[in-house]
């Protein structure tokens, strides 16, 4: 499991008694998540900043409902299936990229199974540092060939091996979104 640190506290922002916050954002152990305010909650814009409220507005298309970045990201590692990681090669420090399987788990952190005979463990058992790219393989909705032109997203943290009752539930996770990979309950698999 790539795991992509610690925590951090709900942000919040003080109200004043004439409006309520536009976006609520919580760093969750999973990553950020953003949440809109209802449309009940009779958020109100000052009357100072409505012409420029609405000139924002007007010059952005679509940014009513839009998902933020990160829940763009997280739904693109949770569809995609496979991706580029990046190990620090223990060869002279360069960046060592391969191309692996993943699942992600309930929060959205990526589930790898890698073997200890690939290079990419036996960098990651001197530097547990990575990276993971994901990305769309066609889009769908502009139908877009040119890779560069696709939605992609990169992960950075520390890998982690999981054990026991981790492990099993990361496992059951993995040939989830991975029915044939059978390799994935050989001795020599980590998750």
């Amino acid at each position: 499991r790539l795991e992509t640190g610690p925590p951090r506290s709900t942000l919040t922002w003080a109200r004043h008694p004439d409006e309520v916050p536009l976006l609520l954002v919580v760093q969750a152990p999973g990553g950020p998540v953003s949440r809109a305010v209802p449309a009940n909650a009779n958020h109100r814009v000052p009357e100072h900043a409505r012409t420029e409220t609405a000139r924002t507005l007007a010059a952005t298309p679509g940014i009513r409902g839009e998902p933020t970045d990160a829940e763009r990201g997280r739904t693109l590692l949770a569809v995609a299936r496979t991706a580029a990681l990046a190990t620090v090669s223990v060869e002279g420090g360069f960046p060592f990229g391969s191309l692996v399987a993943y699942a992600v788990d309930d929060v959205g952190r990526p589930l790898l199974c890698l073997s200890d005979l690939a290079e990419h463990s036996r960098n990651l058992a001197a530097d547990r540092r990575a990276s993971l790219m994901a990305s769309e393989t066609t889009s769908t909705a502009t139908g877009a060939v040119d890779p560069l032109a696709l939605a992609r997203v990169t992960v950075l943290g520390t890998v982690v091996e999981l054990r026991d009752d981790l492990r099993t539930a990361a496992l059951h996770t993995y040939r989830e979104r991975h029915p044939d990979a059978f390799y994935a309950a050989f001795g020599d698999f980590r998750l």
